[in-house]
């Protein structure tokens, strides 16, 4: 039946969906996208898909062809808080005020609108089912329950899924979203449980956890936060196994020594990494590693330090984790957290590369992410969420007897193959551009394990 099934990925960027509804084994007949390096990437990767290079505020859809499944990663930016900056709302103007309209509110107002574009689509084609990422926090725009209104008049089922990336392997990186699913009433629902495998203490066993709410009239938010896994039979909180966000660095690029730098780091960052060596050193559960964490130099929201027993942190799309040595991540875009490198990456998001890698002597390694409230994370978590700037970099240092010396540690960022290992794309996939647009088009995609996921499930409702 997959065979069958023919999807539109809609504002389609890097491919990340497209990916993952490949690997599901739908066919993806068309990708849309107004950016033409996103289309250029898509392209090279995708060469057999029809692609439209086109504003989708302006485009019509009669002018393209209907297939079974619409996936749609509508813009984010306007939604989400993570950037610390309120969300701007459109202020009616008196009667004889001469200022013209804000600009700023304009655009975020036009970004957010991007969002009735696939019911637009779905109106005209009658998709079976649509699926559409966003992040967590479009839950807080003002029209979404009208938006949700919307899809049931044209004859939907709805659900919404809130789930971290890292629970969706092999992606080292703690990335929270929503994903909404519509289906054709006449057609069988989706099961869209999502029970991540988890070792349960009291069991004894592994088992596949359920998903609690905290609040249970609340259910919207993100992981520890709004909602925890529990095991069924014993209902006691559990972590669901993950990919820490060593498993996204490549060991073998050397990480120049901070004393050695031509350019001083700022004060901030040295000040995060004497954070992470005193969290870090002599911690870390890796043999012959002394605690490596990630630092995210520039994110307000991201946790402070998180171990390497981790994933990375969301990426965004800019160039802000930076790796230390002893090896953790450096967040740079919130508080400046050390991450350890045993756990997850913080999110990676489109407006820059944000994680660094510190390493200190005798090889213990730590990520650090840049700008604003970073953070340091161990190797041994999940990469922190990628964004669309590089904000990621790499801190190590060597085993000394005596106190270690910020100087004397390692630091660099995390180049954009390394991100494109936090997100979960293949290692033979091409991301086209300059380093700055590889990280946006990273940080702006949808991690294909998880629509890898989604997609089957849709498929199998379909059947």
């Amino acid at each position: 039946m997959s065979q069958d099934i023919t999807v539109t990925d809609m504002f389609c960027g890097a491919g990340g969906s497209t990916t993952g509804a490949k690997l599901a084994g739908a066919d993806v007949r068309l990708a849309i996208n107004h950016w033409r390096r996103a289309i250029e990437t898509h392209n090279t990767n995708y060469p057999e898909t029809l692609h439209a290079l086109t504003d989708l505020h302006m485009a019509n859809p009669r002018r393209f062809p209907s297939t079974t499944i619409l996936v749609a990663s509508p813009e984010c930016t306007a939604h989400t808080l993570a950037k610390g900056q309120k969300r701007v709302d459109q202020q009616q103007l008196g009667l004889w005020e001469p200022e013209e309209p804000d600009p700023k509110a304009e655009a975020e107002e036009r970004s957010r609108c991007t969002m009735w574009t696939p019911l637009d689509w779905a109106e005209y084609h009658g998709y079976q089912a649509i699926i559409l990422e966003n992040v967590v926090d479009v839950h807080l725009w003002r029209p979404f329950q009208s938006w949700l209104q919307a899809w049931k008049s044209l004859d939907y089922d709805v659900e919404m899924i809130y789930l971290n990336s890292m629970f969706t392997h092999p992606t080292p990186q703690s990335r929270d979203r929503m994903y909404f699913v519509a289906w054709k009433r006449k057609n069988r629902r989706p099961h869209l449980a999502i029970t991540p495998r988890a070792h349960c203490p009291s069991c004894g066993r592994d088992i596949d956890a359920v998903q609690v709410w905290k609040r249970p009239n609340r259910r919207y938010g993100k992981y520890r936060q709004q909602y925890v896994y529990r095991c069924p039979l014993c209902a006691r909180d559990v972590t669901p196994y993950y990919y820490a966000a060593a498993n996204a660095i490549d060991w073998s690029l050397p990480t120049p020594r901070i004393g050695d730098r031509k350019k001083p780091l700022r004060e901030k960052t040295v000040q995060r990494i004497a954070d992470g060596l005193q969290k870090f050193t002599h911690t870390s559960r890796l043999s012959g590693a002394v605690s490596p964490f990630l630092v995210n130099l520039n994110h307000p929201s991201v946790r402070p330090i998180v171990l390497t027993e981790q994933p990375c942190a969301t990426q965004t799309g800019y160039d802000a984790t930076g790796l230390v040595s002893p090896p953790f991540l450096l967040d740079h875009l919130g508080e400046y957290r050390p991450r350890s490198i045993d756990g997850p990456c913080s999110t990676i998001c489109a407006s820059g590369n944000h994680h660094s890698l510190v390493v200190p002597p005798e090889r213990s390694h730590w990520l650090m992410t840049y700008y604003r409230h970073g953070q340091l994370a161990p190797i041994e978590g999940a990469v922190p969420t990628v964004t669309t700037l590089a904000r990621h970099a790499l801190v190590t240092y060597e085993e000394h007897k005596k106190a270690i010396a910020v100087e004397d540690c390692g630091f660099r960022m995390l180049t954009p193959k390394e991100i494109q290992a936090a997100m979960a794309f293949p290692e033979e996939y091409v991301i086209t551009g300059t380093r700055r647009e590889q990280v946006k088009q990273l940080g702006n995609a949808v991690t294909p394990p998880v629509m890898k996921v989604l997609m089957e499930r849709v498929i199998a409702s379909l059947a």
